[in-house]
C-alpha cells in the first residue's frame, strides 16, 4: 500500500478543518485544542465502495457529508446536537442515520428528560429526508432498537422496534404497554409491517433478523426470576438458562448456515459465546479463552466473519483466508502504527481504517486493495504531527511485583529526562485507549 496525497485531503481540510499536515509547526496549539472532541467522527462505505458517508465538524457545525470516489461532495446536511449512533447505507443512493436526542418530557413523567432514538432516511437525489414511523398514528416514542437493513425481493427494508398503541377500530387508540413491537419498514414508502409481537411486562425481548428479512431467533429475559430462553422462527426453545444479572444477549448469526451465536456471562462474570443450530441441537462454546474486543459480521449474509482481539495493539482474525490476507497487508502498510478497521464494502476490496501512534494524530484512510493505494480522508484532531507526543507501550513492576502494561506518552520536542509524571490508571491498555490518553496527558505535560 502506498499513501497517495491528492486534492482529496485538501477538500476534507476545508470541510472538517482536518487533513494531512506534513509541515512541522513552529508553535504548538493552545491547550484547549487537546481537550476538544474529534473533528472527524466517523465514516462508512457504500456497498460498492464508490461512496463514503462522513460525520464531523464543518467549521463550527457538525454535518453529514457524502462524497463519491472522485472526491465530489454529493450531500451535506446538519446534524446539530444529535448523538449519531450509526450510519448505514441503503443501497447506493440513500443513507440511514440512527441517532438519539435528549428530550424534555414535561409534567406527568417520573423524570424530566429522556433519550429518544430515531432513524432518519436521507436520499442523495435531493428528496426530503424522513423519519421512520413519522406517519404512523399508532407507533409512538420514536425507535426502540434498530436491527439493521436488508435487501430482498429487489427492495430495501429496515427493522425497528416501536412502542405501539392498541386499536380495535372502535375506540380511540390506547397505550397498554411500552414494550416494543418489531416492524419491517419499507425504506421506499416508509410503510411499517409488524413481524413480531411485544413481550409481556417484566420480560425484555430482542431479535435476530435473517438476510431474508425474517426473525431468525427471539431472546426473552424474565427480570424477576433471571430466567432466559431463545426461540427459533418456529417457536421452539433452542437455548435456556438463568442469569440474575441479565448478562445474556444475541450476538448474531453464526459462521455457518443456520446457526446462532449468543453471549452469556459465566459465574466469574466473563462473557462466553455459544453457538447453537437454529433448528435446535447441541450447543458449543466458540472462541473459548479468547478475549474479543469487537466482532465483525458480513453485511449481506449477516453471518459472523471475524473479530478483533483485545490487547495493546489491534489484532484481527477473520475466518475467510482472503479477508485475513487483505487485513494483514493493510496493517503492514502502516508500520509502527495502531491500525483500526472501521468499515469495508461488500467485495471487501476497499477498507476504511484509522491509524495512530508516533506523530500520527489519528488519521483516517481509504484503502483500495486493487490499486494498492491508501488515500487520506482526514484526521481527528487539529494538531500537527510535530505536536503529537511520542507514545509507546512499556511494562513495569508494581510494588507487589505484578507486571503492568502501560502507555507512556512523552511531551513533544523535549528530552525524556527529569519530567513530572501524571499517572492515569485505567482498564487497558487497549489500542483505542491510547490516543485519548495521549491528548489528556500531553495537555498537562
Amino acid at each position: 500500500m502506498k499513501p497517495v496525497f491528492a486534492s482529496f485531503a485538501l477538500m476534507l481540510t476545508a470541510l472538517f478543518g482536518v487533513g494531512h499536515t506534513g509541515a512541522r509547526a513552529e508553535a504548538p496549539p493552545p491547550l484547549s485544542v487537546y481537550g476538544q472532541l474529534p473533528g472527524f467522527e466517523d465514516a462508512t462505505l457504500s456497498p460498492s465502495g464508490e461512496r463514503i458517508a462522513i460525520t464531523g465538524m464543518v467549521g463550527d457545525e457538525r454535518r453529514l457529508i457524502v462524497i463519491d470516489r472522485d472526491n465530489k461532495p454529493l450531500l451535506a446536511v446538519p446534524l446539530n446536537d444529535s448523538k449519531v449512533r450509526g450510519i448505514y447505507w441503503i443501497g447506493e443512493d440513500r443513507v440511514l442515520v440512527y441517532k438519539s436526542d435528549t428530550a424534555n418530557l414535561g409534567i406527568g413523567f417520573t423524570t424530566g428528560k429522556a433519550e429518544l432514538y430515531s432513524a432518519v432516511v436521507i436520499p442523495l437525489n435531493g428528496k426530503k429526508p424522513w423519519s421512520v414511523f413519522e406517519k404512523s398514528k399508532l407507533i409512538t416514542g420514536g425507535v426502540r432498537n434498530f436491527y439493521g437493513v436488508s435487501q430482498h425481493g429487489g427492495k430495501w427494508y429496515g427493522y425497528f422496534g416501536g412502542i405501539t398503541r392498541d386499536f380495535d377500530g372502535k375506540t380511540e387508540p390506547r397505550l397498554v404497554s411500552t414494550k416494543p413491537v418489531l416492524y419491517e419498514v419499507d425504506l421506499d414508502t416508509g410503510s411499517p409491517r409488524k413481524i413480531a409481537a411485544r413481550s409481556d411486562d417484566g420480560v425484555y425481548r430482542s431479535w435476530t433478523i435473517t438476510p431474508e428479512g425474517t426473525v431468525g431467533a427471539t431472546l426473552d429475559y424474565v427480570s424477576q426470576s433471571g430466567s432466559w430462553y431463545i426461540r427459533n422462527s418456529r417457536g421452539q426453545k433452542i437455548a435456556t438458562g438463568i442469569s440474575k444479572t441479565g448478562d445474556v444477549s444475541l450476538v448474531g448469526l453464526g459462521s455457518v448456515d443456520n446457526t446462532l451465536i449468543y453471549a452469556v456471562a459465566d459465574e466469574e462474570g466473563e462473557s462466553r459465546w455459544i453457538e447453537v443450530p437454529l433448528a435446535g441441537g447441541e450447543a458449543k462454546e466458540v472462541l473459548a479463552d479468547i478475549s474479543v474486543e469487537r466482532s465483525f459480521f458480513d453485511q449481506r449474509s449477516r453471518r459472523f466473519m471475524g473479530y478483533a482481539l483485545a490487547g495493546d495493539m489491534p489484532t484481527y482474525r477473520f475466518l475467510d483466508a482472503r479477508r485475513q490476507k487483505i487485513v494483514d497487508a493493510t496493517l503492514k502498510a502502516f508500520p509502527g502504527n495502531a491500525v483500526t478497521l472501521i468499515d469495508w464494502n461488500n467485495a471487501f476490496d476497499r477498507l476504511i481504517v484509522t491509524t495512530e501512534g508516533g506523530e500520527d494524530p489519528q488519521r483516517w484512510w481509504l484503502v483500495d486493495i486493487k490499486t494498492g493505494d491508501a488515500r487520506p480522508l482526514g484526521q481527528s484532531y487539529l494538531v500537527q504531527p510535530a505536536h503529537v507526543g511520542p507514545v509507546k507501550m512499556i511494562r513495569y513492576k508494581a510494588g507487589d511485583g505484578a507486571e503492568i502494561a502501560a502507555v507512556l506518552t512523552l511531551p513533544p520536542g523535549r528530552a525524556a529526562k527529569n519530567l513530572p509524571v501524571l499517572l492515569f490508571p485505567h482498564g487497558g491498555p487497549a489500542a483505542h485507549d491510547t490516543l485519548g490518553f495521549n491528548w489528556w496527558a500531553q495537555a498537562f505535560a
